[in-house]
């Protein structure tokens, strides 16, 4: 029996790691996915977030205990509505600290995020 020929060994070598090293691109560390890295804000519609980031400071980490009217009372969801709620969180309330939040009034929210906000809030 002959003993293997160097070159062929090289070349056996050379074509299993290229072999792998392809196989292994498409989940490589820090390759980016199809979706973006950082989501838009006006694209935002997930009800913590936005609650998190526009409610919080002033109502409350769960809606209690805030500085402004507590938003987890069931009593004042029922009577305040989904309607009610949306017009003041999009519209603000003049001559209180309630700031608007819909672009179209002056804030940063989308019409999409401020129904978001409020559908959540009387469904919780």
């Amino acid at each position: 029996m002959r003993p293997p020929n160097p070159s062929s060994l090289t070349l056996s070598l050379l074509a299993c790691a290229i072999s792998l090293a392809a196989a292994g691109c498409n989940s490589a560390p820090g390759k980016p996915g199809p979706e973006p890295a950082v989501v838009r804000p006006d694209q935002v519609v997930d009800f913590t977030t936005l609650y998190a980031q526009n409610c919080s400071s002033c109502h409350g980490v769960n809606g209690r205990n805030g500085a402004a009217i507590s938003l987890a009372n069931p009593v004042y969801l029922a009577l305040a509505g989904v309607a009610n709620i949306q017009r003041v969180t999009a519209n603000g309330v003049p001559g209180t600290a309630m700031p608007p939040f819909a672009r179209s009034a002056g804030g940063m929210l989308t019409d999409q995020q401020v129904a978001v906000l409020a559908q959540k809030m009387v469904a919780l």
